[in-house]
């Protein structure tokens, strides 16, 4: 059964970062969607390129200016009506190590730059959301906010500032989710930087729409694995009123690891016989199931 695609009936959204290609590709099919959108960018000739497109409007906004971005966000909820999906997707990928040992001049990481990339990746996003979530809760609109993070939140060599931008990013979006839980307001993170989708368990009819969003929102070239007798097979439960069965009924899967559960070695040979598979070819890796 192939899931229905999600419309959001007429609501309102705001994507930050507008003027990007990513910020483009989002608002376009929040578009598409029913949404209502509005491009907010510092960048007023990045964002004359909606100026063609129905059902988007623009605000320029320069989203480090608290007192600006208080403004827009007033603006934008008197002019377009409740805000319930704010997508943080402002950005920026900088590379530099702590010390630049080849470097014979300037070889330290310089606090200017630090600060850069902490401001455009983790200040934009407290500054929207603390402006428009404000809005949210003083009219008791529900609704999801969405914050771009990076695997590199976790550490990477040589984006030090970065990586610790995207950390907090996610400590954020965290504490967030804890703190306006209650109100009907969502923090969710994206999946759009990951590389494998691990699936455990068969696929619950309410789950299958959010299983076949968070593949479609994984970029290629992508991996799935199918972890557990269920999740290969649709083990007991099969499928049935409640139950698709197993993943492979709802998305594409590369590997299967049986087993109820499968023993950490045999989950290890799966993730390495996908990730073989997929080097070895351009092609997508063949379907294999490990014993």
């Amino acid at each position: 059964m192939a899931p229905q695609q999600t419309t959001f009936g007429h609501r309102t959204a705001v994507v930050t970062g507008g003027g990007g290609s990513l910020a483009r590709a989002i608002i376009l099919g929040l578009r598409d969607r029913g949404c209502r959108v509005v491009a907010v960018d510092r960048d007023a000739d990045a964002l004359a390129a909606f100026s063609r497109e129905e059902g988007v409007a623009t605000a320029v906004c320069d989203l480090l200016d608290a007192d600006a971005t208080e403004r827009c966000a007033a603006e934008v909820w008197r002019a377009h009506g409740p805000v319930s999906i704010l997508v943080n997707a402002v950005g920026l990928i900088h590379s530099a190590p702590l010390l630049n040992i080849a470097a014979r001049a300037e070889r330290r990481h310089s606090l200017e730059t630090w600060r850069r990339v902490i401001d455009l990746n983790l200040t934009t996003v407290f500054l929207a959301t603390v402006h428009f979530v404000e809005h949210m809760v003083s009219t008791r609109t529900r609704g999801v906010v969405i914050n771009f993070s990076s695997v590199a939140a976790a550490g990477n060599a040589g984006q030090g500032a970065y990586s610790a931008a995207k950390a907090g990013v996610n400590a954020l979006t965290r504490s967030w989710a804890k703190e306006l839980g209650m109100l009907g307001i969502r923090f969710v993170a994206s999946p759009r930087h990951a590389d494998m989708l691990l699936v455990t368990g068969p696929v619950s009819k309410h789950m299958a729409i959010a299983l076949q969003r968070t593949y479609d929102a994984t970029p290629e070239p992508k991996l799935v694995v199918a972890v557990g007798d269920c999740g290969c097979s649709g083990g007991i439960f099969g499928e049935g009123y409640a139950s698709l069965g197993r993943v492979a009924n709802v998305i594409p899967v590369d590997v299967e690891v049986p087993g109820c559960p499968p023993p950490p070695r045999a989950l290890l040979a799966g993730i390495l016989a996908a990730i073989t598979a997929r080097t070895a070819e351009s092609a997508p890796a063949p379907k294999t199931e490990i014993p």
